[in-house]
């Protein structure tokens, strides 16, 4: 399976660790900013420092973006507490709580990906047109990617709150009957009621599926709510993509306050949590994140039976062979990723003709995965050619 060149240019659009290092940054200064984002919510600051880049840099992102605007901030902040309280209270009860939505939301993070990839520039449509798009996303984000996100730190505000539930009944239950009962925690308003319109997210989500709403001029209206007459708003086209930008941001929260969970409760969490494949394109978008971090773009990501092709660009080209050196190493953080397969990382470099491929086998990558430090050995099971 091959990720999409244009899933990839649209990673690069939002990722601003290129331009940073093309700004004169080094990739150890900005590592150094990495972790200090990080810092507050990683517990192992080893790991951290091991993983900041290789691992973390997508996340790392995701929190710089909350830090922009205390409101969202306050996201990330109470998604933590939520999950550290259960974690604290029940410990059994919150990490079954983690792995029985597991599935879900490894399934979640795989159809937001495809929403990645089918993203296309609005700027040229019309208004009615501008509405129908932004809601079908808005519709769609909600209902397949934030919902199982929003589900599980419910059921752990119900550890909290000592009235532990049944997952599954809660998988399974209406999201307008969970984000109700939610509501009644009074824990996490703001993430229920995205935005300044007072309105709850499962309503944002009708008036998208039921296409509830229509134009006028240039104002959109949107009808919503089981009253009569219904309830109704009118907002404007800069006002919808604010509301959009609101949901992300939200997700970010829930989904970084996860990952980094996971991370700081590993040792608790590895033999519990079942082991379920990540989507490729989830993949491509850590591996982009961390490969910009050292001023290289991910350009091509193929899967095979036994082979993982990546191609990779220099945006940051210097004199010498380094810079090679440096991106050979990435068959490692790729490895890690696909533990049964062979690696093969092709480089190029933007002004030159000169390519550079470097691999290990599968049996090679088994090895190297199970050593503490595979850096020592990688030169011996490397192999490499020259071409243009």
């Amino acid at each position: 399976m091959s990720v999409r060149p244009h899933y990839l240019k649209t990673v690069e659009t939002f990722e601003p660790f290129t331009k940073i290092v093309k700004s004169g940054i080094s990739p150890a200064e900005l590592k150094k900013s990495l972790v200090a984002v990080l810092d507050p919510y990683v517990r192992d600051k080893e790991l951290l420092w091991r993983c900041a880049v290789s691992g973390l840099a997508n996340e790392a992102l995701c929190i710089a973006n909350l830090n922009l605007r205390p409101e969202w901030r306050d996201l990330l902040v109470k998604s933590f507490e939520i999950r550290n309280t259960a974690i604290s209270k029940a410990p059994t009860q919150a990490y079954q709580v983690i792995c029985d939505f597991e599935k879900n939301i490894r399934e979640a993070q795989r159809k937001y990906s495809m929403q990645i990839l089918f993203e296309q520039s609005k700027e040229e449509l019309k208004t009615d047109e501008y509405a129908f798009e932004m809601f079908r996303l808005i519709g769609s984000l909600i209902e397949s990617t934030i919902q199982p996100f929003l589900k599980e730190i419910y059921c752990l505000a119900e550890i909290n709150a000592g009235q532990p539930k049944n997952v599954q009944s809660v998988i399974d239950a209406d999201f307008g009957q969970i984000i109700e009962q939610f509501n009644r925690l009074n824990c996490f308003p703001a993430l229920l009621t995205p935005g300044s319109w007072g309105i709850r997210i499962n309503q944002w989500r009708n008036i998208a599926q039921h296409h509830s709403f229509s134009v006028t001029g240039e104002n959109i209206e949107a009808t919503y709510g089981k009253s009569s007459p219904k309830k109704s708003i009118s907002i404007t086209r800069n006002e919808l993509f604010s509301l959009s930008k609101e949901l992300i941001r939200g997700l970010g929260a829930l989904k970084s306050s996860r990952e980094l969970t996971i991370l700081n409760n590993i040792d608790q969490l590895r033999d519990r949590i079942a082991h379920f494949e990540v989507d490729i394109y989830s993949i491509a978008t850590e591996l982009a994140a961390a490969f910009a971090t050292q001023g290289f773009t991910l350009i091509g990501l193929e899967e095979s039976n036994d082979l993982v092709s990546a191609s990779i660009l220099d945006a940051n080209p210097t004199q010498g062979n380094i810079r090679q050196i440096h991106c050979s190493q990435f068959v490692l953080p790729i490895g890690a990723r696909f533990p049964q397969k062979g690696i093969e990382v092709t480089y190029e470099s933007e002004g030159s003709t000169e390519k550079f491929k470097f691999s290990i086998t599968p049996e090679a990558n088994r090895v190297l995965g199970e050593l503490q430090a595979p850096f020592e050995r990688l030169a011996d099971l490397l192999k490499w050619e020259k071409f243009e």
